[in-house]
């Protein structure tokens, strides 16, 4: 299943996943961030099978987090059903 159009945080993230617009995106590596978006996509359990974008719980909380590139990550919630919600690009360091 894809990932639902209201999953995301951001209008750009949003349309650069569903439209391929790249827009005000904050990152320079958007292969890279379309990659761990499909990654995310596939994930059915927690933890992910497979640890990549070195995939982890991020400071203790509901929130996993996915590298991108220098301190820019993906950042996102599962619901009960596995599907991300509240995806949004963060430098949270």
């Amino acid at each position: 299943m894809p990932i639902f159009e209201g999953s995301f945080k951001s209008k750009a993230l949003r349309d650069f996943y569903y439209k391929g617009m790249a827009g005000k995106l904050p990152v320079k590596n958007r292969d890279k961030l379309m990659d761990i978006l499909d990654y995310i996509d596939t994930i059915d359990k927690l933890p992910p099978s497979h640890m990549l974008f070195r995939a982890h719980r991020y400071k203790g909380k509901d929130t996993w987090s996915f590298d991108i590139t220098g301190n820019m990550r993906v950042l996102c919630e599962f619901d009960g059903d596995m599907d991300p919600v509240n995806i949004r690009i963060e430098d949270p360091h």
